[in-house]
């Protein structure tokens, strides 16, 4: 399924969470990144939406912002 496709803004951290898998998935990270940050809001301790935007923003070349996420993740575990 299309994630761009979806009607309304998802609310919950595990809809946002599969919104941003589903544009990971596809390799748009920019939405992928995009949906995680919106989790983060809602939970920002989310350890996987931490990890995904941090491996998101390493693909799109931003390496420090990337390693500053997956930092805080692995801080998590």
């Amino acid at each position: 399924p299309d994630p761009s496709t979806h009607v309304g803004t998802p609310v919950s951290a595990e809809a946002l969470l599969e919104r941003g898998l589903a544009f990971h998935r596809l390799g748009d990270f920019a939405q992928a990144v995009s949906a995680y940050v919106q989790l983060l809001e809602l939970s920002p301790s989310h350890a996987d939406a931490l990890h995904l935007i941090g491996e998101a923003l390493y693909r799109q070349g931003h390496l420090d912002e990337s390693l500053s996420y997956l930092n805080r993740a692995i801080a998590l575990s």
